[in-house]
């Protein structure tokens, strides 16, 4: 799902599972800033279709199901917060693993060669870049030009950028074409659905996503999308 602000494009994933992880709460949460509301919004249905509906006023619940021309009007219970979120965690609320704990040895597949996992890739006294990303993302494809121009720097600084691409079937097929004309050169992987249980709290994902894991396999740093922050905190890692 996307959602068109002056910002920017904003993506969230709604993956189904089953069992526990299925029954998450159903809804995906977008911040407008002070928008007074969003452009537009769409959806990518599992068969691949897409709906767009817009504009969006700020502060609405609205439902949206598939095969419906209208977006679906909710009333919601209304409270404050007691305490205001502190930056970042509208990101680290949807994660399993919090800065500080060990990254998880998620699967991950080359566009060519032997399936490994994070944990046999990592080599020893590197620090790694892991930056989440897919094809139809917006912002992703704005964010990965930045990261492959800071890429030699931080490399020379024992610094790996990974991307890794949730993108599953034939999506995972766009994705030599997309690189090759973006000019990406850092190494890019594909993944399992189990990934995303060993990453998130619920069924909703975030993009794009990066995470700072240092040296010794644990978290650094969870940042979401491109910023004069984000640039910034990449380049207090180039010495």
């Amino acid at each position: 799902m996307r959602l068109k602000t002056s910002a920017g494009g904003l993506t969230k994933i709604k993956a189904g599972g089953s069992g526990f992880i299925s029954q998450s709460d159903p809804r995906l949460l977008f911040g407008l800033g002070n928008d007074a509301q969003a452009e537009w919004l769409e959806v990518r249905w599992p068969a691949g279709t897409r709906h767009q509906f817009g504009p969006v006023p700020a502060g609405a619940a609205v439902k949206v199901v598939e095969g419906q021309d209208v977006l679906l009007q909710l009333e919601e219970r209304r409270f404050s917060l007691p305490q205001p979120a502190q930056a970042g965690d509208f990101v680290h609320h949807t994660l399993k693993n919090k800065p500080g704990d060990l990254f998880p040895s998620i699967p991950l597949k080359p566009l060519q060669g032997q399936a490994v996992d994070f944990a046999a890739l990592r080599q020893p006294g590197r620090t790694y870049l892991v930056n989440l990303w897919a094809t139809y993302c917006v912002p992703c494809r704005e964010e990965m030009p930045h990261l492959q121009r800071l890429y030699p720097e931080l490399q020379r600084s024992g610094v790996e950028i990974l991307g890794v691409s949730p993108d599953m079937g034939k999506a995972q097929a766009r994705i030599p074409e997309m690189i090759s004309r973006m000019g990406i050169e850092y190494p890019i992987f594909t993944t399992e659905p189990s990934a995303f249980e060993q990453l998130f709290a619920g069924e909703e994902i975030t993009i794009p996503l990066s995470f700072i894991v240092g040296p010794d396999g644990r978290i650094a740093e969870v940042f979401s999308g491109w910023s004069s922050v984000t640039e910034a905190r990449l380049r207090d890692l180039i010495r």
